[in-house]
């Protein structure tokens, strides 16, 4: 039986740059999220804006986990990006959010927001422990891509 796991996820930063600077940056996203994103092992184009991720593995204890997700993007210039999960029977993750950008001047506030849900294959005695687990590991990787975007973009 597996444990299904929801993060939510929002940030709200300003960097020192330009919003058509900051948006052209995260808009090349087979630049972008592989260079951000810790522990990114693969970033594969599918399609024209579909893309597979695959994350290194992980290990806790006796169990060992391969994320991976597909997601679709989806561009507004100097408005937003928006990123679709794509749900599939291969991959345990899906991920969606959005990064909205606002001219703050001297610079440019993103707001990211991210949903990520998983299903791990752990027993469900296990399911508190997992969670929490969970939970804090995938809000320290999105907090990680929050701060080197922030020091990218400094």
């Amino acid at each position: 039986m597996a444990v299904e796991v929801t993060v939510p996820y929002e940030r709200s930063f300003t960097v020192n740059r330009p919003l058509a600077e900051a948006f052209t940056h995260l808009s090349d996203v087979e630049s972008s999220i592989p260079k951000h994103f810790y522990g990114i092992s693969e970033f594969k184009r599918l399609e024209d804006t579909s893309y597979h991720w695959i994350f290194q593995k992980l290990e806790y204890s006796s169990y060992s986990f391969q994320l991976s997700l597909k997601t679709r993007f989806e561009f507004k210039p100097s408005e937003h990006i928006l990123m679709h999960a794509i749900p599939s029977k291969d991959d345990p993750c899906l991920l969606k959010g959005s990064w909205v950008f606002k001219d703050q001047g001297t610079g440019t506030q993103i707001v990211f927001v991210a949903e990520f849900k998983v299903s791990l294959p752990v027993p469900f005695l296990l399911k508190s422990m997992v969670t929490s687990l969970t939970q804090k590991e995938i809000t320290k990787l999105l907090d990680r891509y929050v701060q080197h975007l922030i020091k990218t973009l400094a």
